[in-house]
């Protein structure tokens, strides 16, 4: 048999032609058994791919974001695979993402739920024993969609006619084929860990996060977040939009004007209702904390609300808790040359709690500007709370329990927002939160902050570490939840996204996240910027706001 050479690791290996790499690296003793997903020419694939001459692999040891990505996305397949099986009259639906899980449902309401969570999870358990083979299977677009069909599985097929490409790789598992958003695991037999978690008129799918293969975390229940996913889903399917293949047919059919409009209505919908609700609240100079993971459009949420709480007769004072950084002095001589300004004890706490004090009791202040190009807080003209006043503080820490008891005595009133995208590219693939919000700040990056789009890649997992330490924990704290989402965005993102992701060099540490995002974007239609609104949350991102930033 013919011999191929390829190099893993920097080490030059010969292998058989047509043989697996996972084969080829177990027959030569240098298979990783905890390593979920290798490089191959710097893209993420699978074990089970059979290499090419000169083909280039980096094993990738670590348990980190994108191995968590393959492990979810590879268990939500597996589940799906033996929820057919078992329930063949039923769809099993992966909905979202839910306490360190997916949250699942069938599509018509089980008469007896645990029996149902129990009979899968003892499926899944055998398919993990059983260390079912998940090989890549390279067919035809056409051919992919016929098969799709003849399945009864629209959503897939759907989903795979819009797309641009002749060819589209799919895995295979005991004979059936699945369409996924990366690549899988090499077999069943990589996922013995596992839950499934009943929870409301479902279950969560839980499995080990980043950093530790070895565990899975402890649940925490989100009832205000899974009300917020449920209000977008209810939605989405009343006007048939809970797939990316019916936005794409918005698209074809002309309709996406009109989608456009209903979504960003339904946004300030939501506005105003806060807006009331804060108008509601008895006591004098109410003040309304604000707080949201990065992209998630925080900065026009809280201009649109200004203007709506401005219609209900009250003024307004906005504060940005980036404006209480403590002097880069200080910081130095607290933590040391490279200072985390994620962490809450960068902020000048005594500072902001003396103004908000002020405020309250109707003595004039001045409030900081931090100079991030001095690193020091430069203090405005004088500003004085009156009895009709709302005070807006926003920031990534603002639902911390140390900054909300900063207000004694007083009304408050505590929003989450977050882009929560409720669609789906079909039944077993749902669209990850991080991905959406990670897109919109590569484009407003790249446009307004001289960052491109290799710099916020490599500088995400920072973001994120800070978002999971910080924001995510306080995020039911909430009196209520906005979602950011717009259900057209990736159609607008994408021509803005996709040229900057291509400025990404193949030498780059980002190149593997950028070529997954650019494939990603390939399944949706673009869309147009000029019927978006110039006060769309989206505009603070591809530009075109009538607000100033």
């Amino acid at each position: 048999m013919e011999n191929l050479t390829i190099r893993v690791n920097n080490l030059l290996l010969n292998c058989k032609k047509g043989e697996t790499l996972l084969a080829t690296l177990k027959e030569k003793g240098l298979l990783d058994p905890e390593s979920i997903v290798v490089l191959r020419n710097g893209k993420y694939s699978s074990y089970q791919v059979i290499p090419e001459d000169n083909d280039e692999f980096t094993i990738v040891t670590e348990y980190n974001s994108i191995a968590r990505r393959v492990y979810e996305n590879t268990a939500a397949i597996i589940l799906y695979h033996v929820a057919k099986k078992l329930f063949p009259e039923r769809e099993l639906i992966i909905a979202h993402s839910m306490s360190n899980g997916l949250f699942c449902k069938f599509n018509v309401a089980p008469l007896d739920l645990q029996r149902d969570i129990s009979s899968l999870e003892k499926a899944f358990l055998q398919a993990a024993k059983s260390n079912l083979p998940i090989k890549p299977r390279t067919l035809s677009r056409d051919r992919a969609v016929k098969y799709f069909t003849s399945k009864g599985r629209r959503d897939t097929a759907n989903l795979l006619k819009y797309l641009n490409n002749n060819y589209v790789e799919l895995y295979e598992i005991e004979g059936s084929l699945y369409w996924a958003q990366t690549p899988l695991a090499p077999s069943t037999g990589y996922l013995t860990l596992f839950e499934l978690k009943p929870y409301k008129n479902g279950f969560i799918l839980r499995y080990p996060i980043e950093g530790n293969r070895k565990r899975i975390p402890a649940f925490s229940p989100q009832d205000k977040l899974f009300e917020i996913f449920s209000e977008f889903e209810t939605w989405g399917e009343i006007l048939n939009l809970a797939e990316v293949s019916q936005i794409n047919h918005a698209i074809k059919s002309g309709e996406i004007d009109e989608i456009i409009k209903v979504s960003e209505a339904l946004h300030e919908r939501k506005i105003v209702f806060i807006a009331e609700e804060i108008n509601r609240i008895d006591g004098k100079r109410k003040v309304v904390f604000i707080s949201g993971p990065s992209s998630s459009g925080k900065t026009t949420f809280m201009k649109r609300l200004y203007i709506q709480l401005k219609v209900l007769g009250h003024r307004i004072i906005t504060i940005s808790l980036d404006d209480y950084y403590k002097d880069r002095e200080e910081l130095y001589r607290e933590q040391g040359p490279d200072p985390d300004f994620e962490r809450l004890e960068a902020l000048d706490t005594s500072l902001l709690q003396t103004q908000i004090k002020d405020l309250i009791a109707q003595k004039p202040v001045r409030l900081p500007k931090f100079d991030f190009k001095a690193g020091k807080k430069i203090f405005s003209n004088e500003v004085v709370a009156d009895n009709n006043c709302v005070i807006l503080i926003e920031g990534i820490h603002a639902l911390n329990p140390r900054i909300t008891r900063l207000v004694e005595n007083n009304p408050i009133y505590k929003i989450y927002i977050s882009a929560l995208t409720h669609l789906n590219f079909d039944n077993a693939n749902r669209i990850p939160t991080h991905d959406l919000r990670l897109l919109r700040r590569i484009v407003r990056d790249r446009k307004f902050r001289s960052h491109n789009a290799e710099e916020t890649i490599n500088n995400w997992k920072k973001v994120v570490n800070g978002e999971n330490k910080y924001i995510f924990p306080f995020q039911e704290e909430a009196d209520i939840m906005f979602n950011s989402s717009l259900v057209f965005e990736f159609g607008v993102l994408k021509k803005y996204a996709v040229k900057y992701l291509g400025e990404v060099p193949e030498s780059s540490p980002a190149f593997p996240d950028a070529a997954r995002l650019k494939e990603f974007l390939k399944y949706f239609l673009t869309i147009p910027d000029r019927p978006v609104p110039s006060n769309s949350i989206l505009r603070e991102f591809i530009g075109g706001s009538s607000f100033k930033y």
